[in-house]
């Protein structure tokens, strides 16, 4: 049996997964290159993590209309508790940020739970704009496993 996980460096999937690898990531490597995975035991944090990609109003078809449009609020965000964000298709002029492309960043929340980390992503989210209504984000991140979460409270 095959087994095919498809996650590249810039995927939200590989964003929210490696924050909670504990084991050190030059290790895991050497060890792939060696032929030697199976004698490396990798250690992963206890924490729930959402991940939501903030992306351009239009992405993935048509974004032509936030492509230099100024975002707002991601410095609040970043320095947010729990919560990591990624960069992708932003330009940075003086120091101000600006959409330059369809997905734009990801936020990456932990919490102890699905409900906190839900929350936490969602918090940071809500920082965040993007000059003339430009931003778009899903809203039902991690919704199956808050109804999960809560049939398990019962």
């Amino acid at each position: 049996m095959n087994i095919e996980y498809n996650a590249r460096w810039g995927d939200p999937e590989c964003q929210v997964f490696l924050p909670s690898v504990e084991t050190d990531y030059v290790d895991v490597i050497m060890a792939c290159l060696e032929g030697k995975l199976n004698e490396v035991e990798i250690h992963q944090d206890n924490k729930t993590r959402v991940c939501v990609v903030g992306a351009s109003k239009g992405y993935p078809n048509d974004y032509s209309q936030a492509r230099g449009k100024r975002i707002y609020g991601l410095e609040e965000a970043m320095g947010m508790k729990g919560v990591v964000m990624f960069g992708a298709g932003i330009d940075v002029q003086d120091g101000k940020f600006y959409a330059n492309g369809g997905r734009l960043f990801s936020i990456v929340a932990e919490g102890d739970n699905i409900l906190e980390a839900k929350q936490r992503a969602y918090s940071a989210m809500a920082h965040i704009n993007i000059e003339g209504n430009n931003l778009h984000y899903r809203t039902d991140i991690g919704w199956r496993d808050v109804e999960r979460f809560l049939k398990g409270l019962e």
